[in-house]
């Protein structure tokens, strides 16, 4: 990673400009005044976070966002600004696997892949990576790895990425599933007979999950209704897990 490596001030330095670069494309579309809604996304200060989180190139970059958001309020007072997080930061105590809960539980089925088969066989994104840096030509080579096998090669400790996760799954036989970060979905339809006896089992049990210390790890977990509203709601998630602190 390069925020490890020989390069890490250079690396932080093109990101605190990309972030200053940024802003200055948005005060370039504003003093067109072609545009009634401009989107501006700082993600840069996410990577940041994730690699630097206590580090004073985390403070230089955020005096950046301050600095360039006090010109935006001075010198636009016509335009309403909005500030938005798509998620906070917190110290995190442990780590809990909701997919391989489900599937100990029986609600997710797995099946094996070609992914398992590579994993076997010793190849992963890491090694496979270590033979093409030895290869000539190697950077040429990697453009010609056939997307449907890069997307289904593990990585060193056997995780699957992109395509890979979505065959791991039989979904005939899984009644549920969620995403990495809680939220769970069932594999019926709303008006299925047993929707709703399943849906408060599950809500029942995730409560119940406690942390070698004894504390919740699920705050609550919501129903979608509970939440949500509108001629889209059925798209949204069938459960929605509020975590509990670290």
């Amino acid at each position: 990673m390069l925020f490890r490596s020989e390069k890490r001030d250079e690396t932080v330095e093109k990101q605190i400009e990309l972030i200053d670069l940024r802003f200055k494309v948005a005060r370039f579309f504003l003093d067109s005044g072609g545009y009634d809604f401009i989107h501006l996304t700082i993600f840069q200060i996410n990577v940041l976070h994730h690699f630097l989180w206590n580090d004073s190139a985390v403070k230089k970059a955020w005096q950046v966002i301050d600095r360039n958001l006090g010109d935006l309020l001075d010198n636009y007072p016509d335009y309403n600004i909005m500030l938005m997080s798509d998620h906070g930061s917190n110290a995190i105590k442990w780590e809990f696997y909701i997919n391989n809960w489900l599937e100990n539980r029986g609600y997710l089925k797995t099946k094996k892949t070609v992914g398992d088969l590579l994993y076997n066989l010793g190849l992963n994104r890491t090694n496979l990576k270590k033979i093409l840096r030895k290869l000539p030509l190697a950077g040429r080579i990697k453009t010609f790895i056939p997307r449907y096998l890069s997307g289904r090669l593990p990585t060193q400790s056997g995780v699957l990425q992109k395509e890979g996760k979505t065959e791991k799954v039989d979904w005939q036989k899984t009644t549920v599933l969620a995403s990495g970060q809680g939220p769970v979905y069932l594999n019926l339809k709303p008006d299925a007979s047993n929707y709703n006896l399943l849906r408060d089992k599950l809500i029942s049990e995730l409560e119940e999950i406690k942390d070698p210390e004894g504390n919740r790890i699920v705050k609550k977990a919501y129903r979608r209704e509970d939440i949500y509203s509108g001629e889209f709601m059925e798209n949204a998630p069938d459960i929605m897990i509020d975590q509990n602190k670290g």
